[in-house]
């Protein structure tokens, strides 16, 4: 379903001082996948802005629990997955 996005990506993402704005433009995103298909990658978050941010780049995207965001909250946003721990992350390889 995913690619493995640390195979993939830039090894040095661009920080947020690199970027002419902020989610949910997907700018930031979509340089960081240099090299990789957006429509192929993951995009793992724990914001419902995060889930709308892979959704302007085009790419599929994972909430996760360990975060900020209340489960509801993620789910309402509409990512492809809601993982639960970071050994969930294992299936999007």
């Amino acid at each position: 379903m995913f690619q493995t996005f640390a195979a993939t990506a830039r090894p040095d993402p661009p920080g947020a001082g690199e970027v002419a704005a902020h989610k949910p433009d997907p700018r930031g995103l979509v340089r960081a996948l240099t090299g990789c298909e957006a429509a192929t990658a993951g995009y793992g978050g724990d914001l419902p802005l995060d889930v709308e941010t892979a959704r302007a780049a085009g790419c599929r995207v994972a909430s996760v629990l360990w975060g900020f965001s209340p489960r509801e909250a993620l789910e309402a946003a509409g990512p492809d997955r809601v993982i639960a721990s970071p050994e969930g992350l294992t299936v999007l390889a």
